[in-house]
């Protein structure tokens, strides 16, 4: 029953057999040659993202950094970025390490170039290769991979949700002008 929801989000072929059993099944194959290039890509990419997507990230970075209790040393609060995050309700919210808001970036960069979003282990993978490139040194790293990857999701599938709404919506309304005439 779940797994039927979840077909909505994803858009795959979903063998319903699957949803009692163990194994993970990911039908969807991931190039590792599109892997390295949108890795590779993913550092001079980042320059590109737009300023509301930064400020979302220094928000979503400050999230990370909060549920994992890391210090908040070299970043500034006078960055553009920050100021989403200044007006909103503070609560245990902490600035984010310069370093992590960085890493952020990429990851978003290499998310949004990615055509392929079904798996999340393919992004978890992708992920720690560019963590391990930037040299970047954060104790509890995979925790906080797979935090950004839910993040980068959920958004996704928020998204491609209104999008089949939409183009519910509008089906619903060509009926009804079709069935008034």
């Amino acid at each position: 029953m779940n797994l039927e929801r979840l077909k909505l989000f994803t858009k795959l072929e979903i063998d319903s057999r699957l949803e009692r059993s163990n194994i993970s099944v990911c039908q969807c194959q991931i190039d590792e040659i599109e892997i390295d290039d949108l890795i590779d890509s993913c550092f001079n990419d980042s320059s590109e993202l737009s300023s509301n997507e930064k400020s979302t990230l220094y928000y979503i970075s400050g999230y990370v950094s909060a549920k994992e209790n890391l210090s908040s040393e070299g970043l500034s609060q006078e960055l553009p970025e920050s100021e989403f995050t200044e007006l909103v309700s503070r609560g245990k919210l902490m600035l984010p390490p310069g370093d992590l808001y960085d890493l952020s970036q990429y990851f978003l960069a290499y998310f949004k170039k990615s055509n392929r979003k079904c798996c999340t282990k393919g992004f978890i993978k992708a992920f720690q290769m560019i963590y391990s490139m930037t040299g970047y040194d954060f104790p509890v790293i995979q925790s906080m991979i797979r935090r950004f990857v839910n993040c980068f999701f959920k958004a996704y599938v928020t998204k491609e949700n209104e999008k089949i709404e939409i183009e519910k919506d509008a089906r619903n309304t060509k009926r009804r002008r079709i069935s008034s005439r």
